[in-house]
C-alpha cells in the first residue's frame, strides 16, 4: 500500500488507500474532518474502504439501462462547469462520474459504489503522482448514495445548535432564501454553527431518540466534524415579519423533500428516499418560518421550545 488515510463523514468510517499515488497533506486533513472532533463524536455506522487510482479516458456512462444525468444550462456552466451523471451497472453496483469543462485539478472523475466498498477513479489534468481524493461535486453525490441504503440523506439546510434551550434546529430552504443569514443570525446570539450550505441528517442508533445532523466537507472552506440532535426543522421563507406555522403529515414530508438532494435512479431509490425523509419527519418538529433578518427570530424560536 503506497498510502493510506481515514476521515469520519455522517457516520461513516471512509478509508482512503492507493497503491498508486500518494495523498496531498491538504487531502489528508479532508477540509477539517480529520481534526479533532469540535462538538459531541459522531456515532460511526461502519467502515468502507475506497480504493483511489488513476485513470484515463473517464466519460459520462451512456450504456446503462438505469441513469440519471446532471446537466448544466449554458448559463449555468459559469458557475458549474461539469456535468454528471449517474448509472446502475448489472452487477448492482452503482457508477457515479463527473466530466470537467474547464480548468480544473481533474479532467474527470469516478466512483464505482459497492455495499462494502468504493472504487475512486481520478484523471488529472496534468501527470501527477500526489492527488486529494476530494473532488467536487463527485465527493456529494457519493456520499448522498451511500447514506441512502443507510437511512440517511443530503439535506439543502443550515444547521445550529442553540445552548439556551439545549436543542438543534435545522433550517432548509431553496438557494437564496436565507439558510446563511439565518445561521449567522444565531451565531451572534450565541449558538455553535453546523454548516450553513448543506448537512447530512441520519437516523438514531436508539428507536426513539432524536434524527441527528451532520455537517459534511465543503469545496471552499475547512471545518470541524460536529453533530446535534435534532428537535425541529424550520422550512424557511422571507417575511416582512416574523411568523411560524406548524407543518405536519404529508405536507411536511413533501416540503422537506423539496430540498433534500435526490437522485431517482429508479423505483427502490425513490422509495427508500422517501421512507428515509418521511421517518426523519415524524421524529422531529416541523415549522413554516416567515422572517426578517435580525434577532428577534431567535427569541421566537426560542420560546417556542423553551418549555418543551
Amino acid at each position: 500500500m503506497k498510502d493510506r488515510f481515514g476521515i469520519t463523514v455522517a457516520g461513516l468510517r471512509l478509508v482512503f488507500e492507493s497503491e498508486e499515488v500518494v495523498f496531498s497533506e491538504r487531502a489528508k486533513s479532508f477540509r477539517g474532518f480529520a481534526d479533532p472532533i469540535a462538538g459531541e463524536l459522531p456515532p460511526v455506522s461502519e467502515t468502507l474502504i475506497v480504493r483511489v487510482r488513476l485513470a484515463q479516458g473517464i466519460v459520462l456512462p451512456s450504456d446503462k439501462a438505469k441513469t440519471f444525468a446532471g446537466e448544466a444550462t449554458p448559463e449555468e456552466k459559469e458557475c458549474l462547469p461539469y456535468d454528471w451523471l449517474l448509472a446502475k451497472k448489472e452487477d448492482g453496483s452503482e457508477e457515479v462520474a463527473v466530466v470537467f469543462d474547464s480548468s480544473q485539478p481533474y479532467k474527470a472523475a469516478r466512483a464505482i459504489i459497492r455495499t462494502d466498498r468504493v472504487e475512486l477513479d481520478l484523471e488529472p489534468e496534468v501527470e501527477t503522482a500526489e492527488v486529494d481524493p476530494y473532488v467536487f461535486p463527485l465527493f456529494n453525490l457519493m456520499l448522498s448514495r451511500l447514506l441512502l441504503p443507510r437511512g440517511g440523506f443530503l439535506i439543502h439546510s443550515s444547521c445550529v445548535f442553540d445552548p439556551k434551550t439545549g436543542c438543534g434546529f435545522l433550517f432548509t430552504a431553496p438557494s437564496g432564501t436565507g439558510k446563511s443569514t439565518m445561521a449567522k443570525i444565531w451565531e451572534g446570539e450565541g449558538a455553535r454553527v453546523l454548516n450553513d450550505d448543506m448537512l447530512a441528517v441520519r437516523q438514531p442508533a436508539r428507536p426513539g431518540d432524536p434524527p441527528l445532523a451532520l455537517p459534511i466537507p465543503m469545496p471552499y472552506y475547512s471545518q470541524h466534524n460536529d453533530m446535534v440532535r435534532l428537535k425541529a426543522v424550520f422550512l424557511l421563507s422571507q417575511s416582512p415579519e416574523n411568523r411560524y406555522e406548524m407543518v405536519g403529515g404529508a405536507m411536511s414530508v413533501a416540503r422537506i423533500l423539496s430540498n433534500v438532494v435526490q437522485q431517482p435512479l429508479d423505483e427502490a431509490s425513490v422509495r427508500k428516499l422517501l421512507d428515509n425523509v418521511s421517518r426523519f419527519a415524524s421524529a422531529v418538529g416541523t415549522v413554516s418560518l416567515g422572517f426578517k433578518p435580525d434577532a428577534e427570530v431567535v427569541e421566537l424560536v426560542r420560546n417556542m421550545f423553551r418549555a418543551r
